[in-house]
């Protein structure tokens, strides 16, 4: 009986390191950036993806987010963050994803950190099944959830007023 349930244990956990052997090798995960300026003002909107190879890493977070501070390959895509923004601690969690970066106070203004969390609390929302993203940098924070990103991708087609 010992020998059966044994036989029957390992053969379990063989059909499960197979299935996620697979997804772990087959799975991309999307990253989002900006467009480069001169494209900003288009029909599209301002944030874009670009997906990427997980390669065995699609449930490791803190991995996931240093490849995205690496930046985008597409050349017309560009980081949000400064080069050399560092990740310094991701808590993911069912409703609410805290992360830390290093200090952008001086080197963004506000609307452009804004829209860096976005992208970043996009990514993270594709990701993890978080409900809300929760960026700190310095002395801003800023919290998003899915629906609040979308106001962030919305900027209009520039129009010239008659004067």
């Amino acid at each position: 009986m010992k020998r059966a349930f044994c036989v029957f244990l390992f053969f379990c956990m063989m059909l499960s390191a197979c299935g996620n052997f697979g997804e772990r090798i087959k799975q991309p995960v999307t990253f989002y950036y900006v467009r480069s300026q001169s494209q900003y003002f288009t029909n599209d909107g301002v944030i874009v993806s670009e997906e990427r190879e997980a390669s065995g890493h699609r449930n490791d977070l803190s991995y996931l987010l240093a490849i995205y501070l690496m930046g985008p390959i597409q050349e017309d895509h560009r980081s949000p963050l400064p080069a050399g923004t560092k990740l310094y601690t991701v808590s993911p969690g069912a409703e609410t994803t805290e992360i830390r970066l290093s200090d952008l106070d001086d080197l963004l203004s506000d609307a452009d950190y804004a829209l860096a969390c976005a992208c970043l609390a996009k990514t993270c929302f594709g990701l993890t099944e978080t409900e809300e993203v929760t960026i700190f940098s310095g002395e801003r924070s800023l919290s998003l959830t899915a629906d609040s990103i979308y106001e962030f991708d919305n900027i209009p087609e520039a129009t010239e007023e008659a004067s």
